[in-house]
């Protein structure tokens, strides 16, 4: 994101929130507010359906792959 920005224009591409003094999380060059991010984008745990968030400490991903 090689891009400048009033404070207040600096906004969640989703929501449009003001992300000035707020964490936020980029994707594909776009700034999202962390609840916009976790709603569109964050897997979720199969045991409890539950949204595997950014502050997760803990997060594994099993991808099957043959074994040859």
């Amino acid at each position: 994101m090689d891009q400048d920005w009033h404070t207040g224009h600096f906004a969640c591409f989703h929501c449009d929130l003001s992300l000035t003094g707020h964490r936020y999380v980029l994707r594909d060059e776009y700034a999202y507010c962390i609840n916009c991010y976790e709603a569109m984008f964050a897997h979720t745990c199969e045991q409890c359906k539950a949204v595997i968030g950014t502050d997760s400490k803990v997060y594994i991903s099993f991808l099957p792959h043959s074994l040859s």
